[in-house]
Protein backbone atom coordinates (compact mmCIF):
# COMPACT_ATOMS: atom_id res chain seq x y z
CA UNK A 1 0.00 0.00 0.00
CA UNK A 2 2.80 2.45 0.86
CA UNK A 3 4.34 2.07 -2.59
CA UNK A 4 0.98 2.74 -4.30
CA UNK A 5 0.28 5.79 -2.12
CA UNK A 6 3.74 7.19 -2.85
CA UNK A 7 3.29 6.56 -6.56
CA UNK A 8 -0.05 8.36 -6.70
CA UNK A 9 1.44 11.25 -4.74
CA UNK A 10 4.17 11.51 -7.39
CA UNK A 11 1.53 11.52 -10.12
CA UNK A 12 -0.25 14.36 -8.31
CA UNK A 13 3.01 16.30 -7.84
CA UNK A 14 3.76 15.93 -11.57
CA UNK A 15 0.24 17.10 -12.49
CA UNK A 16 -0.85 13.84 -14.15
CA UNK A 17 -4.59 13.28 -14.36
CA UNK A 18 -5.53 9.69 -13.56
CA UNK A 19 -8.80 7.94 -14.44
CA UNK A 20 -9.42 4.61 -12.70
CA UNK A 21 -12.06 2.18 -13.86
CA UNK A 22 -13.52 0.33 -10.87
CA UNK A 23 -13.56 -3.44 -11.09
CA UNK A 24 -15.14 -6.35 -9.26
CA UNK A 25 -12.05 -7.02 -7.15
CA UNK A 26 -12.08 -3.41 -5.92
CA UNK A 27 -15.59 -3.67 -4.45
CA UNK A 28 -16.78 -5.25 -1.22
CA UNK A 29 -19.33 -7.17 -3.26
CA UNK A 30 -20.31 -7.24 -6.93
CA UNK A 31 -22.76 -4.36 -6.82
CA UNK A 32 -21.45 -2.04 -4.09
CA UNK A 33 -19.31 0.64 -5.75
CA UNK A 34 -19.46 2.89 -2.68
CA UNK A 35 -17.42 0.48 -0.55
CA UNK A 36 -14.29 0.10 -2.61
CA UNK A 37 -10.61 -0.28 -1.93
CA UNK A 38 -10.06 2.58 -4.39
CA UNK A 39 -11.47 5.15 -1.96
CA UNK A 40 -8.01 5.55 -0.47
CA UNK A 41 -7.05 7.37 -3.70
CA UNK A 42 -9.93 9.88 -3.54
CA UNK A 43 -7.78 12.25 -1.50
CA UNK A 44 -5.83 13.06 -4.67
CA UNK A 45 -7.56 15.81 -6.68
CA UNK A 46 -6.01 14.48 -9.91
CA UNK A 47 -7.58 11.01 -9.49
CA UNK A 48 -11.05 10.25 -10.81
CA UNK A 49 -12.55 6.90 -9.89
CA UNK A 50 -15.26 5.82 -12.33
CA UNK A 51 -18.14 4.20 -10.42
CA UNK A 52 -20.91 4.76 -12.98
CA UNK A 53 -20.79 4.73 -16.79
CA UNK A 54 -19.39 8.03 -18.01
CA UNK A 55 -18.95 9.64 -21.40
CA UNK A 56 -15.71 11.44 -22.25
CA UNK A 57 -14.98 13.57 -25.29
CA UNK A 58 -11.35 13.32 -26.29
CA UNK A 59 -9.83 14.54 -29.59
CA UNK A 60 -13.26 14.67 -31.25
CA UNK A 61 -13.99 11.08 -30.18
CA UNK A 62 -16.70 9.93 -27.79
CA UNK A 63 -15.47 7.40 -25.26
CA UNK A 64 -17.77 5.49 -22.91
CA UNK A 65 -16.12 4.22 -19.75
CA UNK A 66 -18.13 1.57 -17.93
CA UNK A 67 -16.89 0.16 -14.62
CA UNK A 68 -17.91 -3.20 -13.22
CA UNK A 69 -21.69 -3.26 -12.90
CA UNK A 70 -22.15 -6.80 -11.59
CA UNK A 71 -25.45 -7.37 -13.38
CA UNK A 72 -25.46 -8.67 -16.95
CA UNK A 73 -28.94 -7.37 -17.75
CA UNK A 74 -28.01 -3.88 -16.59
CA UNK A 75 -24.74 -4.02 -18.55
CA UNK A 76 -26.63 -5.05 -21.70
CA UNK A 77 -29.04 -2.15 -21.20
CA UNK A 78 -26.18 0.33 -20.80
CA UNK A 79 -24.48 -0.98 -23.92
CA UNK A 80 -27.75 -0.86 -25.91
CA UNK A 81 -28.30 2.74 -24.82
CA UNK A 82 -24.88 3.78 -26.12
CA UNK A 83 -24.67 1.52 -29.19
CA UNK A 84 -23.76 3.57 -32.26
CA UNK A 85 -23.31 6.74 -30.18
CA UNK A 86 -19.70 6.31 -29.09
CA UNK A 87 -16.43 5.71 -30.88
CA UNK A 88 -14.77 3.67 -28.14
CA UNK A 89 -15.79 1.65 -25.12
CA UNK A 90 -13.55 0.86 -22.17
CA UNK A 91 -15.23 -1.44 -19.69
CA UNK A 92 -14.70 -3.96 -16.96
CA UNK A 93 -17.13 -6.75 -17.71
CA UNK A 94 -17.44 -10.48 -18.19
CA UNK A 95 -20.19 -10.26 -20.81
CA UNK A 96 -20.03 -12.89 -23.52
Amino acid sequence: ISFALDLFQKFEDLGYDIVILGGNHDYRNNSDSEHTSLRILERHPNVEIIKEPKLYNFSDKKILIMPWVGNHKEEHNILKTWAGKVDYLFCHSDLR
